[in-house]
């Protein structure tokens, strides 16, 4: 569980340089934006100037952003606690990725101590502004009872909160959690129906999953065609079980299946997701 939060710690870092900018109009990032230019350059410690000035002036974003070079080690050496720290200032001026990212690096205990309960509170806060890795985390915290007491109904809630919001990986695990009967009353046809919607966002685990459920029958009418064309998504994305479920299928198929199966392989855009 913690090493998981602490990779996507690290993404969030590697990512949201981008949606500090993408979040916002131009008429509101246009101070960030040389900052975002030069680390598109390159430039890291032109991005540090040109941050470094916002935030002492108590920028939120330029705050956060600061924390990525430091967590990244671009433009500076490498330094975890110094990221947290910036986080930290961004978060208490109510930045939502740096709430999230703060949270997990006490999750993980990576540039501070390691504490659960502190994490769940940022989590809280974010959850609070709708931002959904901060609720799907949440739930993660309530299903294995970190920092909180477990509650399994109170995770599936906020599973489906975020996954509401278009997170995959929310969508993936209340997809599971019907399926399970994990908090929730058993329900093939809706397990079926959040697999879809992350699978359609390009998650490997839930294409297999859906894939499944289609050469089953569970939650669906059974469809060869549909079990191998979710099945084959999976595994162009590297899936080890879905490259061997594929190649079991495809042993087992006829040639008009498997034909159909690729064209609609072919035609897949997955939709954007909230992650």
């Amino acid at each position: 569980m913690v090493m998981t939060l602490h990779l996507t710690r690290r993404l969030i870092a590697a990512l949201t340089v981008i949606g500090a900018i993408c979040l916002f109009s131009v008429p509101v990032f246009a101070d960030v934006r040389p900052g975002w230019d030069a680390y598109q350059r390159g430039d890291f410690g032109q991005a540090m100037t040109l941050w470094r000035g916002l935030a002492d002036d108590g920028d939120a974003r330029a705050q956060y952003n600061i924390g990525i070079l430091y967590d990244q080690g671009k433009g500076v050496a490498r330094d975890a606690t110094q990221a947290v720290q910036w986080w930290r200032r961004s978060a208490e001026n109510g930045y939502a990725p740096a709430i999230h990212t703060l949270a997990n690096s006490l999750i993980a205990g990576d540039g501070v101590p390691q504490d659960y309960v502190e994490a769940v509170r940022w989590l809280t806060l974010g959850a609070e502004k709708e931002f959904s890795r901060s609720v799907y985390t949440l739930g993660k915290m309530y299903s294995y009872g970190l920092g909180v007491a477990s509650d399994k109904a109170r995770a599936t809630d906020l599973f489906e909160r975020a996954a509401e919001l278009g997170n995959a990986r929310a969508q993936y695990n209340l997809a599971r959690a019907y399926r399970d009967g994990d908090g929730v009353e058993q329900d093939f046809a809706r397990a079926v129906q959040w697999y879809r919607q992350a699978a359609r966002r390009g998650d490997a685990p839930a294409q297999a999953a859906l894939g499944q459920r289609y050469a089953r029958g569970e939650g669906v009418p059974q469809d060869n065609v549909m079990a191998l064309y979710w099945t084959s998504l999976a595994a162009g994305q590297g899936l080890g079980r879905a490259i061997a479920t594929r190649e079991e299928m495809i042993a087992t198929l006829s040639p008009r299946e498997i034909e159909r199966a690729d064209q609609l392989v072919s035609q897949f855009h997955p939709l954007p997701t909230d992650e």
